[in-house]
């Protein structure tokens, strides 16, 4: 929603989108296809990241029940880059 109100900000102030300033947002809301310009997005995983993090809550209850230390890892979560009007 941020990036949706940046938009309108420099709509606003007529600055010119991408011309002048690019705006880039994180989530791929319904939204970013209905302002003006079109907002480019980065499309989040939710169903990968649901299940993720599932499998590390039960990981780390397993680990917690049977004494042994929990350890930490990095997960990296596929995202799509979507290119609108706003880059």
């Amino acid at each position: 929603m941020t990036a949706i109100g940046v938009i309108n900000y420099l709509n606003e102030k007529k600055i010119k989108i991408p011309e002048e300033v690019a705006v880039l947002g994180f989530s791929n809301w319904f939204m970013s296809t209905v302002i003006t310009p079109t907002l480019s997005s980065v499309e989040q995983n939710a169903k990968q990241t649901g299940e993720k993090s599932v499998e590390v809550l039960f990981h780390e209850i397993d680990c917690k029940q049977k004494g042994h230390p929990i350890t930490h890892k990095t997960i990296i979560i596929d995202t799509e880059l979507i290119i609108r009007n706003s880059c």
